[in-house]
């Protein structure tokens, strides 16, 4: 990511605050965060995060005010800081099992990969390769 890319993420999005005022323009047209309507979102936190405090992100799922709260999710990793939500021990055991969940019971696609047996087809990383 460059530094300008990152600076720029900062002051529009914490400092401006313009995905939370609904105000976020992308190559000035304005993006309504409100129109999201059957894409699911989960918002992911660390209990320990010391850069986006947590709460922050549970607080978008309100501004998606078109998608059912059927499509929406959140979770709070406990013990996790901001980087440890990707990476690490909390990653792996935790938080990616339950992404990884989450996006197939929110695909269409999740039950032509659903086995007689009711449980969900996913390759491994040996077999991907």
């Amino acid at each position: 990511m460059t530094a300008e890319f990152y600076l720029s993420t900062v002051e529009r999005i914490f400092k401006e605050r313009e995905i939370a005022q609904n105000i976020f323009t992308i190559e000035g047209k304005p993006v309504d965060i409100g129109a999201i309507s059957t894409v699911a979102v989960k918002t992911v936190e660390g209990s320990k995060d010391d850069i986006s405090a947590p709460g922050q992100c549970i607080a978008a799922l309100d501004l998606l005010t078109g998608l059912p709260d059927s499509k929406k999710a959140s979770h709070l990793e406990d013990g996790a800081g901001h980087y440890g939500i990707f990476a690490g021990k909390s990653w792996r055991n935790n938080i990616r099992p339950l992404v990884l969940d989450f996006i197939d019971s929110n695909s269409d696609e999740g039950a032509a990969n659903t086995s007689p047996a009711g449980k969900k087809k996913r390759k491994s990383s040996a077999q991907k390769a």
